[in-house]
């Protein structure tokens, strides 16, 4: 997997805002895009955060799930978090 380029960074500040409907529709469309380019460009960090994301945002907001966070979304994201905390980059494979 190819590292991280500089405009990952961008996208991990921005994808939360995505996800809760806080960007205007061009910044949104400049988001995926961003992140469809990364995942051409074969870094999965971009596609990655926002996938974990998401299930992450759906396991808690299905009361019958009892916030049950899937496993591999759980690793990904403390894997992350201690790379981050770390120094290092956050995303998968750095």
């Amino acid at each position: 997997m190819k590292k991280p380029g500089p405009g990952c960074d961008a996208v991990k500040e921005k994808v939360s805002m995505f996800l809760d409907g806080e960007l205007c529709r061009e910044e949104a469309g400049k988001l995926l895009e961003r992140i469809r380019n990364c995942a051409e460009e074969g870094c999965r960090e971009c596609v990655e955060l926002m996938e974990d994301l998401k299930k992450l945002r759906e396991a808690c907001r299905c009361p019958e799930a009892g916030c049950f966070v899937p496993p591999e979304v759980r690793e990904n994201l403390k894997a992350r978090l201690m790379r981050i905390m770390s120094g290092g980059h956050g995303g998968a494979g750095a």
